[in-house]
């Protein structure tokens, strides 16, 4: 005891008499007089060589060439070179940061920025290695200053930069360092379009270098990396064009089969029974998504509808057995499974004594399925509430999904866990979590439509989606998170519409912590003729956002096609 106090008491007096060294280098610092701090460096050093080699040697010769390399005349070429090599010099003695923590992070920050920005000069130029150099260096200094807390951002690391870094190793050829990456972003269950891509390139190079800990199953949370895009996706996916190319800004006036999923008091407008039907491929057709709806008017006052939902991923590579457990290597080994989520939903709507008030209810059942891994069934209400003007021009529009939560109960089989659990060292150690919940949204929606010249009409629609948690939505708090959508749709008579819309504006953190807005574009086309209807969307219009989709049809048959 005696001794570790005496080590802490020699250990202080040094530090003190290194921050005395320093002192009128840290002064000349905080002026922001660079050349002066340089000056005031270079004689303690003169006057005590070996404090060069410290830590706070190290740190403040960091914190000097942070400043000199940004100065405008280029008169310290070299400074950025002195900066990296001081920087990496000074994180290997104070590995806990404890001098940075006190006197500022100014080079951390200074490498992680530039190293982000040549890096997206040489990814631009098709410079792959150098890009790979830059972005591995932005990847390490970033991990830093997010695992620290140094940067406003709460995310567990930068996701740009690790993006980038894995294409640019991708395309450099260095396989080891992209799985890292893809990795990294696929355990961190990102809300991505390029995830299933991801997931495919790591599952194609674990069956080329027959290394079973690359791959070996990858499960995560009692799902497979197939299922993390899934999940995500599937509560955002939009099941006909029309609502699409409105940006979803329907939620006043969905008035058809499809009502049941944007609002079920929608469905008391049927005048006959409708049915719909889509298909959709993503992700260069590795995901599959299938919707079919049915719906019908009980009488004047009510209507009811069903429908079914499927978004899944067939013939996934299970390389979990590939090398067996005296080392060998048998492809014969490698089977295929599927996975998928399904909803089945069943509504009921029904007018209100307020004339022009609708309500209705959704009931869904929800199946998610993995292989013979694991599967599990869901429950959950929806409430849906319209009210239509006296002249049918205004319409507005109340959705709230998931009012009591959505509650998932997960079987898992053991014995299918247990081939796989010590497939990654490290990992999968314990059964995964076997619940979870869907917390309620809320959406809110006006719309209003103007007869032009009899033949011509207009349709403007907004909504408000709720989420009751902080995320980047444009309007973001601890209670409530919102992100608008606009839609209009342009018609001539009741036969050919034109649709377009703008929504999911998002608050993105970029690397120098500033905030960016963004949006997604969509535009749409619709046909009508007898009964029958056919629409078309596209989203994702100039790469203003990462939409999740690119071209959606749709069709609807109303069964009064067949009365006449």
């Amino acid at each position: 005891m005696k001794k570790w106090i005496g080590a802490m008491f020699l250990m202080t007096l040094m530090q003190t008499a290194f921050a005395q060294d320093f002192k009128k280098v840290e002064t000349g610092l905080l002026l922001n007089n660079f050349e002066v701090a340089k000056t005031e460096y270079e004689k303690a050093v003169a006057k005590k060589p070996s404090i060069e080699t410290t830590a706070e040697g190290y740190y403040w010769k960091s914190k000097i060439y942070a400043g000199l390399s940004k100065d405008p005349a280029g008169k310290y070429p070299d400074a950025f070179d002195k900066l990296l090599k001081s920087l990496n010099d000074y994180i290997k003695a104070d590995p806990e940061f404890t001098i940075a923590i006190k006197s500022g992070q100014e080079p951390f920050f200074e490498v992680y920025i530039k190293s982000f920005k040549d890096g997206v000069a040489a990814f631009g130029e098709k410079k792959w290695k150098e890009a790979a150099e830059n972005f591995d260096r932005g990847v390490v200094l970033s991990d830093i200053i997010f695992s620290k807390g140094w940067s406003s951002n709460k995310q567990p690391f930068d996701t740009t930069t690790l993006m980038y870094a894995g294409y640019s190793n991708q395309n450099a050829g260095n396989d080891d360092l992209t799985i890292k990456y893809y990795t990294r972003m696929i355990n961190a269950n990102m809300k991505s379009a390029d995830l299933l891509d991801m997931y495919k390139y790591v599952l194609i190079k674990a069956a080329e270098k027959k290394d079973k800990a690359m791959f070996g199953g990858q499960e995560i949370s009692g799902k497979t990396l197939a299922v993390v895009g899934l999940g995500h996706i599937g509560s955002i996916t939009a099941l006909d064009a029309a609502a699409l190319g409105m940006s979803n800004a329907v939620t006043a006036q969905s008035s058809d089969v499809n009502s049941g999923y944007w609002n079920p008091a929608g469905l008391i407008k049927l005048e006959d029974s409708q049915i719909a039907i889509m298909h959709a491929s993503y992700f260069a057709n590795i995901a599959q998504y299938d919707y079919a709806g049915f719906a019908m008017p009980l009488d004047t006052e009510s209507a009811v509808g069903i429908s079914l939902i499927r978004f899944g991923v067939d013939d996934i590579l299970n390389t979990t057995q590939l090398i067996d457990s005296q080392g060998n290597i048998d492809y014969n080994r490698i089977s295929l499974f599927s996975t998928a989520d399904y909803a089945l939903t069943v509504s009921y709507a029904r007018s209100l004594p307020i004339d022009g008030l609708n309500i209705g209810v959704n009931g869904k059942v929800i199946r998610r399925v993995i292989g013979d891994f694991a599967n599990s069934w869901g429950f959950g209400f929806d409430l849906g509430l319209q009210y239509i003007s006296d002249e049918e021009d205004w319409k507005f529009g109340l959705m709230l999904r998931d009012i009591t939560t959505t509650y998932n109960t997960w079987i898992i089989d053991e014995d299918k866990y247990n081939e796989i659990k010590d497939a990654v060292p490290g990992e999968n150690q314990e059964l995964p979590e076997t619940s979870e919940i869907t917390l309620p949204k809320a959406q809110l929606g006006i719309a209003k439509k103007y007869i032009i010249r009899y033949d011509y009409s207009l349709t403007a629609a907004a909504n408000l989606n709720m989420q009751f948690t902080q995320t980047n939505d444009i309007i973001s708090t601890s209670l409530v998170s919102i992100d608008p959508a606009l839609g209009f749709e342009f018609g001539y008579v009741d036969l050919v519409f034109l649709r377009g819309g703008v929504g999911n504006f998002q608050q993105i953190t970029q690397i120098d912590n500033s905030n960016k807005l963004s949006f997604q574009p969509n535009i749409g086309l619709g046909f009508k003729y007898k009964g029958i209807q056919i629409d078309y969307a596209l989203t994702d219009l100039g790469d203003q956002s990462a939409a999740l989709y690119s071209n959606i049809f749709s069709l609807k048959i109303d069964f009064d096609i067949f009365r006449r």
